[in-house]
């Protein structure tokens, strides 16, 4: 508490090349919470705070010089209380740069999917929506808006939410709401997006994994990629695998023959998703081409824009 009797916020100082900052706490990637002020025009080269948090010191590179900054914690104590810190600061970070957008409408549409899909898509039972779906659904949401996100990135998501309220309450999260998602998008997407550049680089070391010349445009014949998708680097199991190719590539009336067929050698159409642990990889191989190289499993396959912008 301030002298006054009022909450006091945490406050992280820090730097940025020639600008001095200060942060609200607890850091959740809200921009409106970030204070700046130029400080040396040629870098700041270190900084300290006193003891008391009152002052500010900094020290320049070329320019030799040292100065001395009033922290008044009281102002900015007044600025988080006047400035709610709601979620409208990471509405304008979205595409668009606020929530009545198409984008976050298709982003809420899939968000309330999801909770469709926890509780069968094929169920008559009587639908239960709420304002969070599983911790274990982030990822899914998160690649149907473009972002594709490693599985150590994944881990790191899961892990903050899961212990965000531990330390409080001695309980585990796991489970998201809707503002929640939004800010693991903010925070963890790239700032610059080259999701065709990062997955060239993945096929050309995978191409050397697999003893093909990497070069560009190198094609890798489609049964050994999904292989490998299994076996190297962050591996996917069999399941997993035919359950996401399902997702990306799913047509009612062919794969229900294809789990039909599997089963008692007949089809039955119908718009319900087929049951996956009837289906094999190499029966779903046969809906891809013979090989694909980067591009072709980026648009055709993934169904990621292309450089051009079409799909």
């Amino acid at each position: 508490m301030t002298e006054d009797g009022e909450p006091e916020h945490g406050f992280m100082l820090f730097s940025a090349d020639t600008w001095l900052g200060v942060a609200h706490c607890p850091l959740d990637g809200n921009a409106e919470k970030y204070h700046y002020i130029p400080s040396h025009a040629s870098g700041i080269s270190s900084m300290a705070s006193s003891f008391d948090g009152q002052y500010a010191f900094t020290a320049g590179g070329h320019d030799k010089t040292v100065i001395m900054y009033t922290v008044h914690r009281k102002a900015f104590n007044r600025y988080a209380q006047e400035n709610s810190m709601d979620m409208a600061a990471f509405y304008r970070c979205l595409p668009g740069n606020k929530r009545d957008t198409k984008w976050f409408q298709t982003l809420q549409d899939y968000f309330y999917l999801t909770q469709f899909k926890v509780q069968g898509l094929a169920t008559q039972e009587r639908r239960e929506v709420g304002q969070t779906v599983p911790l274990s659904e982030v990822a899914n949401i998160l690649r149907a808006r473009d972002f594709f996100p490693t599985e150590y990135e994944i881990t790191n998501m899961t892990n903050e939410v899961k212990f965000s309220t531990f330390s409080q309450h001695g309980v585990y999260k796991d489970s998201v709401t809707m503002e929640e998602v939004i800010k693991l998008y903010i925070n963890y997407r790239p700032a610059v997006a080259d999701h065709s550049g990062r997955l060239a680089d993945a096929f050309e070391v995978l191409a050397r994994a697999l003893g093909a010349e990497a070069e560009d445009g190198v094609d890798i014949d489609t049964a050994t990629l999904l292989k490998a998708l299994q076996v190297q680097g962050e591996r996917i199991t069999e399941g997993d695998l035919i359950e996401q190719m399902c997702y990306l590539l799913w047509k009612p009336d062919e794969y229900v023959a294809l789990a039909d067929d599997h089963k008692r050698g007949d089809a039955v159409h119908t718009t319900t998703r087929p049951d996956t642990e009837s289906i094999r990889p190499a029966q779903l191989v046969e809906s891809l081409p013979q090989a694909m190289d980067a591009r072709s499993f980026a648009t055709g396959f993934l169904r990621m824009p292309s450089s051009d912008g079409s799909h």
